[in-house]
C-alpha cells in the first residue's frame, strides 16, 4: 500500500495488494509517458501521483471491488487526455487550434481525421489520443452496467469538449471571461462527471432510480474540483498568461483592473489584490462541501465522496509546486 501519508476511502483501503497497488497502477502510466514523451513541461508526477491518488479519494463507495485498479488507470488515462488538450486551448507555448480540430473528432469520428493536415509531432498527439481511448473503451465495455450507461458517458465527454472550445475562444479574447461562463464550461475540464459515470457502469447494487441525484452530486463535486484547481494553479496560470482561471475572471469583473495588470504588476501585488478572491471561492466550498452532504442516497455514501472531495484539496495544496 502506499506511504501513510496518503489515507485512502474505507472502500480502497479494504482492498488487498492484490486488488489495488498505487504502484502497479503507476507503473502502468510511466510507460505511456515513456512511450510518447509529448507533456514537456509537465512535471510527471502529475500523472505517476496526483491523478491516481486522486482519482482514488474520489471513486465512489459502490464499486466493485474487482474492477477498481483497473478503472483508476482508465480514469488517469482520461485525465492525460484531458490535461493534452487543454494545454493545445490555453496554454500560450502550446496552443494549436488547427490540431484541437482533428482531435474532438476522437473517439466517435476518429476515421474523419485529415492527418495530410498535420506535422508529425501533430501526427504522434493524435496517436496518443487515439491509443489512449481505445484502451479506456476496451476497459469500460467490460464493466456491468456499460451499455445502460454509455449514452451518458458519450454526453459527458462532449460538454468537456464544449469546456475546450470555450478555453479557445478565451486564449484568443481574454476580455470576454466571466464568472457566470467560466462555472458552467470549465468545470468539465475536471472530468468528475466522466469518471463518476464510469464508476457506475462498475457498481455492485446502483439505485438507478437515483441517477438525477447521483449526476447532480457529480456536477457539484465537480465544481468543487475546479475550485481547488483554480486556487492551487492561480500561479502558474498567471505566468502562463492563461486568463480562464476563475480568480482571474472574478477580478476583471469585480475591481479595477484590466488584462495588462497580470503582466505588469509585481506578484506581491496581485496576491495582495487576488486575496480576498480567492477568500470567497473557499467559504464557497465550505457551503457546497455541506450541501452534497445533506443529499441521501443509497447508491453510494456521500459521506465518504465529500471526504475524498476534502483529500483531493489538500492533495492539490500539498502537490501544488509539482503540477
Amino acid at each position: 500500500m502506499p506511504s501513510t501519508s496518503i489515507v485512502f476511502p474505507p472502500h480502497i483501503q479494504k482492498l488487498s495488494k492484490e486488488q489495488f497497488d498505487l504502484q502497479r497502477i503507476s507503473n502502468k502510466i510511466a510507460a505511456i509517458l515513456q512511450k510518447y514523451p509529448l507533456f514537456k513541461d509537465r512535471n510527471s508526477t502529475l500523472f505517476l501521483r496526483f491523478l491516481p491518488i486522486g482519482y482514488s479519494y474520489v471513486t465512489l463507495s459502490c464499486v466493485s471491488s474487482e474492477y477498481v485498479e483497473d478503472l483508476i488507470v482508465a480514469k488517469t488515462k482520461i485525465g492525460m487526455w484531458i490535461t493534452l488538450y487543454d494545454d493545445l486551448a490555453d496554454n500560450p507555448k502550446y496552443r494549436n487550434f488547427k490540431l484541437l480540430e482533428e482531435l474532438y473528432k476522437i473517439p466517435h469520428n476518429s476515421e474523419y481525421i485529415e492527418y495530410e493536415k498535420l506535422n508529425e509531432e501533430e501526427r504522434q498527439i493524435v496517436e496518443l489520443s487515439l491509443m489512449l481511448w481505445d484502451d479506456i473503451f476496451t476497459m469500460i465495455s467490460t464493466l456491468p452496467y456499460y451499455e445502460k450507461f454509455k449514452e451518458f458517458f458519450a454526453f459527458d465527454i462532449q460538454q468537456f469538449y464544449v469546456a475546450n472550445r470555450y478555453s479557445e475562444l478565451v486564449s484568443e479574447y481574454p476580455k470576454m471571461t466571466n464568472q457566470t461562463e467560466n462555472r458552467i464550461y470549465l468545470s468539465y475540464n475536471m472530468g468528475m462527471v466522466i469518471v463518476g459515470m464510469m464508476d457506475l457502469m462498475a457498481t455492485w447494487d446502483g439505485v438507478f432510480a437515483e441517477l438525477g441525484t447521483m449526476r447532480n452530486i457529480l456536477f457539484q463535486g465537480q465544481v468543487l474540483g475546479r475550485i481547488s484547481n483554480v486556487l492551487n494553479t492561480l500561479e502558474r496560470e498567471l505566468k502562463e498568461e492563461d486568463f480562464t482561471n476563475e480568480v482571474i475572471s472574478l477580478a476583471l469583473q469585480n475591481m479595477d483592473l484590466v488584462l495588462d495588470d497580470f503582466t505588469k504588476r509585481s506578484k506581491e501585488e496581485l496576491e495582495k489584490i487576488l486575496h480576498p478572491l480567492a477568500q470567497e471561492l473557499l467559504e464557497e466550498r465550505t457551503t457546497l462541501y455541506q450541501e452534497i452532504r445533506n443529499i441521501s442516497l443509497e447508491t453510494f455514501d456521500v459521506a465518504v465522496f465529500v471526504s475524498g472531495l476534502q483529500s483531493l484539496h489538500e492533495l492539490h495544496e500539498n502537490m501544488r509546486s509539482q503540477i
